[in-house]
């Protein structure tokens, strides 16, 4: 094989495999985007829970705060979920899986014909959803907060 022939024979290989490789990058950024839109908003929410808990908390430290706080917590919650799934899920949903609007306001259909609208689906379905998410989320903070407490303050 002469100089020349070798040299393309490597140009060529290393052409291919960039390409494989800005495929690949591109299929693992698809990935990521796709599987990340929920855990996204998910983390939000839990951020929206914890602040508001935590903001309740703050003024007057008592297990009837806590409980208020965690409540309120969860009320922010759902309401946070609406916009961050109008605005956020739902059109990424949308972009990434090629999914129509109306293949999803479809489903919500099949359950409540008159849902008509994503609006009006997120706030019949998702809002209350959440809520009960958020409420299962601060018994279950109330349940394991006293055991963990010296641990989380560095007693024994």
């Amino acid at each position: 094989m002469s100089k020349k022939q070798e040299n393309r024979s490597s140009t060529g290989y290393f052409n291919t495999l960039f390409k494989v490789e800005h495929y690949q990058y591109d299929y693992l950024f698809s990935c990521f985007v796709k599987r990340c839109v929920g855990e996204l908003c998910n983390f939000m929410l839990g951020a929206v829970f914890s602040a508001v808990a935590g903001a309740v908390y703050k003024h007057h430290k008592s297990r009837k705060t806590a409980i208020i706080g965690a409540i309120a917590g969860a009320a922010a919650m759902a309401v946070f979920s609406v916009p961050s799934n109008y605005f956020i899920t739902y059109p990424a949903y949308v972009q990434f899986y090629h999914m129509p609007l109306e293949a999803i306001l479809g489903m919500y259909q099949a359950i409540l014909p008159s849902a008509d609208s994503l609006i009006k689906c997120l706030v019949i379905f998702n809002m209350p959803f959440t809520l009960v998410k958020g409420l299962l989320d601060a018994v279950l903070c109330m349940l394991i907060y006293k055991p963990l407490s010296p641990i989380l303050h560095g007693r024994k």
